[in-house]
Parts: C-alpha cells; structure tokens; sequence
C-alpha cells in the first residue's frame, strides 16, 4: 500500500514537471507569477502613496497652525492698546483672550503632530514664548497707571515679534523635514520599480 502510494506520489510529481515544461505550463506558471508580483506591487504603492499622503496632512495641518499662533500672536498688541485705551470696554479683554485661547488650541495640536526632532524644538520655544506672553498681558490689565500698561504691552508686542520668528523656524524645519521624507519615499519607489522588473524578467525568462 505504502509503495503504491509512493508511485502516485512520483506519478503526480512527474505530471507537475512535465506540465511546467510544456509551452502553455510555462506560459501559465510566468503570467500567474506576474499576477503575484504585480499584486505585491499594488500594495506597496498603495502604503507608499497613503504615506505620502498623511506625511502632506500633517506639514499643511502644521503650517496652518503655526501662522494661526503668528497672527493670532500679531492681534494681541492692537487689542491691548485698545484696552489700555478704553478699559470699561470688556470686549477688548474678550478679544485678547480669544486670541490668547487660540494660540494655546494651536500649540497643543503642534505637540501632537510635530515629529521632526527641529520641529519638536521649535514648538517648545513657542510654548515657553506664549507663557511668558501671557505673563506679559496680565501685567497690562494689572497696570495702576496708563503708563506702566502701555511699557508692558510694548513687553507684549516684543514677545509677540519672537513668537512670529519662532514660526518662521517651524515652518522651514518642517518644510526640511518633508524634503527628506519625499527623497526617502521616491527611493524607495524606485527600488520598488527596479525590483518589479528584475522579477517579471526572472519570471518570464
């Protein structure tokens, strides 16, 4: 019983070979292979390009949030100086701190997408920036004199002008860091093409 299986075993086996070895078995076994291999491909572009993809979101997320903290930052001093002009006007403190809130919204979503090790450094500068800032425009409302307000929003308006440097930096690191990212992924792309090609020409040889 054991011999008998053994020969359909070889009989089977010998059939494969004699089929590979056939025109149509190689030409099927080649375009099947090409099929695989083209598959393969298919999802490698697709993670390639889905990378490429989130890597753009996140640069454009990250410019748009750091102008937002720049103009946002540039707003403050007018609104101060409007304050100091009119203090019973509670829409001017409204208006600083609605800024103020969107500078902090704006940090915070930084944070999240910074990667770059430039980047993630920038961010910190602004964040220690916007605290003393802050510090900054309550001295303004605790002003006793027109004066004294008008020194500490020129302390403001100072800081405000680092801040806007500040995000000049973050944006040319994180435009660097996305140079280096594209130059990686369009390498890999090529690999990924010679590779398809040395393999259909294996295949189909």
């Amino acid at each position: 019983m054991k011999k008998l299986n053994k020969l359909k075993e070889k009989a089977i086996l010998a059939g494969k070979l004699n089929f590979l070895s056939t025109v149509k078995g190689r030409m099927i076994f080649g375009f099947s292979s090409i099929v695989i291999v083209m598959g393969i491909v298919s999802i490698v572009s697709f993670y390639l390009l889905r990378s490429f993809i989130s890597d753009f979101d996140n640069m454009v997320q990250t410019t748009i949030a750091a102008n937002e903290i720049k103009n946002s930052a540039s707003a403050i001093p007018q609104y101060l100086s409007d304050y100091i002009i009119d203090r019973d006007n509670k829409s001017h403190m409204d208006n600083v701190t609605a800024q103020i809130n969107n500078i902090d919204n704006d940090i915070l979503i930084l944070k999240k997408l910074a990667s770059d090790s430039e980047v993630v450094k920038s961010v910190n500068s602004i964040e220690r920036l916007n605290k003393t800032f802050k510090e900054y425009i309550n001295e303004v409302y605790e002003s006793k004199s027109t004066g004294e307000a008008i020194e500490k929003r020129d302390n403001a308006k100072k800081v405000a002008g680092f801040i806007a440097g500040e995000v000049e930096k973050l944006i040319s690191a994180e435009l660097s860091y996305q140079l280096v990212l594209k130059e990686q992924l369009s390498k890999l792309a090529n690999n990924t093409g010679i590779a398809v090609i040395l393999l259909i020409i294996f295949v189909s040889a």
